[in-house]
């Protein structure tokens, strides 16, 4: 502090002057001074301080502190062998690209065929990633005229399709599938883009998939809804799995090699892991893992629990006539966990059904209601569960069971399957008028 007289008074100034904007009096505390022309040439001790001063500014009414690109793609340094700090959680700050966000989010980045591809609400398109400009020189060796930035640029691949689901897309060698749940189609991208539910008869299936299920995409937490779709290796097969809740769902199998649908079984799983060829899967986000077609359980074992395996057969074998369903022969095998086949050994139940009639499951006894002949199992009489009349329409419904056992697993081959048959007599009316030519 120090005193200094200012025209008739003497004040107390501090060794620091506060300097408001707009007015020419000095303020300390409780005390002001208004200098006259001469003080604005002496020495102001304030630009003697330390630089301790903290900086501050007023906070916008719409300002957010966590600012979220989900349009963005970044990319990491290139992993090194010997690296003392992982690379990959080193991210420049230049090393980004940007897509049109309008099309939504991103949700899926795949690595297929050497290209990178991802996938938005709707659309998809490819990342350059490292592109290089090759020509080749008189031996016909390729020489590399120039290097492009790890992250180029993006080209739109489709504008109309996406992926807006987090589990509901993979990629092989062979394609990548992805389900889209806005438009509620299975798409494969190979050689071009095709709608599998179009194409294999599964586009009602598809579309009657309940709308909530996407909505809460998240089979690990409650309600436990969402998608999970995996390769099996083994087997050339996708498996997308459709979760509606803890315990309920089903699994839709996608063969690659034939390229149809092959199955719809009742796997719930929500998770899967890929262990060379096989498939770890479990029921519950935390709990056991199990092997998908494990040799080291009984057969039909699933999450534990042994199930029925089970064959439903459609037979109409002559159109829209009516006929009546007499005799069924099966040309079969019963293999014990060794391969040997039992012989005496067939189904475990059976059961046919048509529009109107039901014979009920049917247990079946070797020697009593089911024979062996030869290689060939035949069973000769088919009633409704009332009345007993044989089963008459223009198709039967067959369903066919085999209950396994953890004492006694077996594996069932179904080599053959043959349905006699009895034309009624308005039938076989209609085909004696049919024209030489075939047509009715």
């Amino acid at each position: 502090m120090m005193t200094a007289g200012i025209g008739s008074r003497t004040v107390t100034i501090p060794k620091y002057y506060i300097k408001e904007v707009g007015n020419n009096t000095f303020t300390h505390g409780g005390e002001s001074v208004t200098p006259g022309w001469s003080d604005y040439y002496l020495y102001n001790t304030v630009f003697s301080r330390m630089p301790n001063a903290r900086l501050s500014f007023p906070i916008d009414s719409e300002y957010n502190l966590t600012k979220v690109n989900d349009a963005m793609v970044m990319a990491s340094n290139a992993k090194l062998s010997n690296e003392l700090i992982d690379a990959w959680t080193i991210w420049p700050l230049n090393e980004t690209l940007t897509v049109d966000a309008i099309y939504g989010p991103i949700n899926h980045l795949a690595n297929w065929n050497n290209q990178m591809l991802y996938f938005q609400d709707n659309a998809f398109g490819r990342l350059s990633i490292l592109e290089r400009s090759l020509v080749q020189d008189s031996e016909g060796r390729e020489l590399t005229l120039g290097e492009g930035d790890v992250l180029q640029r993006h080209d739109i691949v489709s504008s109309d399709i996406g992926c807006s689901t987090q589990g509901s897309l993979v990629a092989t060698t062979k394609s990548v599938l992805w389900f889209d749940d806005l438009k509620k189609k299975m798409y494969r991208l190979a050689e071009g883009i095709e709608d599998l539910g179009i194409v294999n008869g599964m586009n009602s299936y598809l579309r009657d998939i309940d709308s909530g299920v996407g909505d809460g995409d998240n089979i690990y937490a409650s309600p436990y809804k969402g998608f999970l779709m995996i390769p099996n290796p083994r087997y050339n097969e996708i498996w997308f799995t459709i979760k509606t809740g803890l315990n309920t769902g089903e699994t839709l199998v996608y063969d690659e090699i034939g390229r149809n649908f092959s199955e719809i079984i009742d796997n719930n799983q929500v998770f899967g892991y890929i262990l060379q060829d096989d498939i770890l899967v479990s029921q519950r986000s935390i709990g056991a893992l199990y092997i998908e077609d494990s040799a080291l359980v009984p057969r039909c074992s699933f999450f534990g629990t042994i199930k029925d395996a089970r064959i439903d057969v459609i037979i109409n074998p002559a159109g829209n006539l009516v006929n009546t369903l007499t005799n069924l022969e099966l040309t079969m095998e019963v293999l014990n966990s060794g391969g040997v086949n039992q012989y005496n050994e067939t189904l475990t139940s059976l059961r046919v059904t048509n529009d109107y009639q039901d014979t009920g499951t049917m247990t079946l006894v070797p020697g009593t209601n089911i024979r062996r002949h030869t290689r060939t199992w035949r069973i000769n009489a088919f009633g409704s569960q009332t009345g007993k009349a044989r089963l008459r329409d223009v198709y039967a419904k067959v369903s066919m069971v085999h209950t396994n056992s953890t004492l006694n697993p077996r594996k069932v081959v179904m080599h053959d399957l043959v349905s006699v048959f009895a034309l009624s007599p308005e039938a076989i009316s209609t085909v004696t008028k049919q024209p030489k030519d075939g047509r009715s």
